[in-house]
């Protein structure tokens, strides 16, 4: 094959274009003799049929090319680099804001701990006096029910008692009685 036949990877060199690009070129052109043609499974490209879609590179332009792809490609770095760097600056930046609040914040610590002990303080007073009342009343209802079994016991005594008078009385009756009578039949007697 001559010059004006290339293979698919002779035209990306030559055009700087990518492998798929040159490939798609190929398969519209397929059918078309002049363009493309097909030689023991390798596809030729016509170089004229190929410069009409795509211009050609230079050996010149190719090693400029290589150098301002490099220096695109610093660019493109740099420009990347400042990006990531402004992204920081402005994170410092926050963060710096917020330090600062916090050095400027009046602490509050203090208060809350304040706050805390008198709650705790209050608690402490509720709950003794909450145990103080309990144990106030216990003693209470102790006393009470003391009192209850003393006046139920003397109940007890005093209706001991008034059974024993009764008793008693009863009998210091029956006595003068049977004293009466004995008095009367000794007076009878007399």
């Amino acid at each position: 094959m001559d010059k004006q036949w290339i293979t698919i990877s002779e035209a990306v060199a030559l055009t700087r274009k990518a492998e798929m690009t040159i490939r798609r070129f190929v398969s519209r052109h397929k059918t078309d003799i002049k363009s493309v043609i097909k030689n023991n499974g390798k596809y030729y490209i016509n170089t004229e049929e190929l410069q009409k879609t795509y211009h050609f590179i230079k050996t010149e332009q190719k090693s400029n090319s290589k150098t301002e792809i490099k220096h695109k490609k610093e660019a493109m770095q740099i420009a990347y680099n400042s990006e990531i760097i402004k992204n920081k600056n402005e994170y410092l930046q926050v963060k710096d804001r917020q330090i600062e609040l916090l050095i400027n914040k009046k602490s509050i610590l203090p208060l809350y701990i304040t706050i805390g002990f008198i709650i705790l303080i209050l608690a402490f007073s509720c709950l003794i006096f909450s145990l103080f009342t309990g144990y106030k009343k216990e003693l209470l209802n102790n006393q009470k029910n003391k009192i209850t079994d003393l006046k139920e016991q003397h109940a007890k005594l005093e209706s001991s008692y008034q059974k024993i008078i009764t008793l008693q009385d009863k009998q210091i009756i029956d006595l003068s009685n049977s004293l009466n009578t004995k008095d009367k039949k000794n007076e009878s007697w007399w």
